[in-house]
């Protein structure tokens, strides 16, 4: 008799794989609950992608299609606790902005994730001390983590600066960095 397909028995049916674990979705999509990220991306494809990555997890996305324009959107009033940062931009690019940052001391210690389809910048970038440096596409679960750890350290800093400057008297003008 020719080679029949071996049938299985009804009475020992294949088990089904177990689920994976549930996660808290609802801890996870508020990750970000509070904290203010300024965008600055002039792309508006990729500004649709990480505004929406970010939204969904909480964050209030604030944006800016370069750096010139982000620079005006940091007031003493509405100051983010995380900036993600494409580098090739009109006006400001990403690496003019970034010494701008640092230069100011209102700015200096706000968290940057520098995001860039240019590999190669990577090491020009980590060496001027930027907290991350991402590739485009993005890896959404790497860059989350970093979006995550980044502005939790920018919104307890962003936190001290306030109660700093509410110990001292009140400034005679404001300032705009």
């Amino acid at each position: 008799m020719p080679d029949e397909p071996e049938q299985k028995s009804s009475a020992n049916p294949q088990q089904p794989k177990p689920a994976e674990p549930v996660t808290d979705d609802e801890h996870q999509s508020n990750i970000g609950a509070g904290k203010i990220v300024l965008l600055v991306e002039d792309d508006p494809t990729s500004a649709a992608l990480v505004r929406n990555l970010l939204q969904n997890h909480g964050y209030e996305v604030t944006e800016a299609g370069h750096g010139k324009e982000a620079w005006y959107k940091m007031t003493p009033d509405c100051r983010p606790c995380l900036i993600v940062c494409d580098v090739m931009m009109p006006e400001m690019d990403g690496f003019n902005l970034y010494k701008n940052l640092r230069q100011n001391t209102e700015t200096e210690k706000i968290p940057v994730i520098i995001i860039s389809s240019r590999k190669a910048m990577a090491d020009t970038f980590l060496s001027m001390g930027v907290d991350e440096f991402m590739a485009k596409p993005l890896d959404t679960k790497k860059f989350l983590e970093a979006a995550h750890t980044l502005s939790e350290r920018g919104h307890i800093l962003l936190k001290e600066q306030k109660s700093e400057k509410s110990d001292k008297p009140e400034d005679q003008g404001s300032t705009r960095v």
